[in-house]
């Protein structure tokens, strides 16, 4: 059970770095130096705030829910998952909405220019769905759905 979770893991994680070297080497080649910052600072904000969103739970929630199980409370494994969504998703669309009204002052102290708001207004909109992903993969850590997890990573990473 063990080996065959580590090959998912090693199989996701490989791919998406090639993936990302790929992606990477072709992005370089068309776009500035200046848009290859502001990729960057983009790339932190959308692995900083859903992270911020989930409240740390992930690795907790993997823990709980697989513990519960283990020792036979169904009951209690099931209320888990509920907790947990009820308390991030609220949460990480008020970090979107801040998101969106302070874009002009996080534009300017990340990208040096507060025309481009809109790109962190736009990534505002992909902070729940990114929470959302993060939450789902301690669940699946959980549950022991090695297998499952390592598809969504790889999906997500595409995405």
């Amino acid at each position: 059970m063990v080996a065959r979770g580590a090959s998912y893991f090693l199989l996701q994680s490989l791919a998406s770095t090639i993936f990302g070297v790929a992606y990477f080497a072709v992005l370089a080649r068309f776009i500035s130096e200046a848009e290859m910052g502001w990729y960057t600072s983009l790339s932190f904000l959308l692995g900083f705030l859903p992270l911020l969103a989930t409240l740390g739970l992930n690795p907790t929630t993997a823990k709980f829910l697989s513990q519960h199980l283990a020792e036979g409370k169904t009951e209690e494994a099931g209320k888990i998952p509920q907790t947990v969504l009820l308390l991030c998703l609220p949460f990480s669309l008020v970090i979107s909405f801040l998101c969106v009204v302070t874009a002009s002052q996080l534009s300017l102290f990340f990208m040096k220019k507060e025309e481009l708001a809109w790109l962190i207004q736009i990534l505002a909109l992909a902070v729940p769905f990114a929470a959302l992903s993060t939450v789902c993969s301690g669940f699946l850590q959980g549950l022991q759905e090695i297998g499952k997890l390592s598809k969504l990573s790889f999906f997500s990473y595409i995405l």
